[in-house]
């Protein structure tokens, strides 16, 4: 059986955004703690973006798929995953004014949960339900 690369980072990124969108909802004041901590220890604001810059760049150049919605949400994540390592490492105060922003927002973290919960809800099942409905063609 050949493995579909969408349906592979559907599985992996689905649950993820399952698990990050109930933590939002749930543990707002962790969040924001979280936040603060991360803003502050520079070392870990650089470590955190070339990270997410080598997964975004991972997941362009091994998913170069844009012939699904499902195909397109992975696409998508894959460049912001890039271009927020991109903005972490040349333009960290952008990150510290947004952060600051947020922090007076205290109905983002639950409203962002939401989205990532639901995408990932939807992620998971493409990925482990939707894929393995497929009948492959005996090529």
């Amino acid at each position: 059986m050949r493995h579909d690369t969408t349906l592979v980072l559907a599985r992996i990124v689905g649950p993820v955004f399952v698990l990050a969108g109930i933590m939002l909802i749930t543990q707002p004041d962790r969040m924001l703690t979280a936040l603060g901590g991360y803003l502050l220890n520079d070392s870990l604001l650089l470590l955190s973006a070339f990270m997410s810059l080598i997964l975004g760049l991972c997941v362009i150049t091994f998913h170069p798929r844009w012939d699904t919605v499902s195909g397109i949400f992975i696409s998508l994540i894959g460049i912001v995953l890039a271009a927020r390592g991109a903005v972490l490492i040349l333009a960290p105060q952008l990150v510290h004014e947004a952060a600051m922003y947020i922090t007076t927002q205290p109905h983002v973290f639950p409203i962002a949960g939401c989205a990532a919960a639901l995408l990932g809800v939807w992620l998971t099942y493409v990925g482990y339900i939707s894929g393995t409905l497929r009948v492959e063609s005996g090529r």
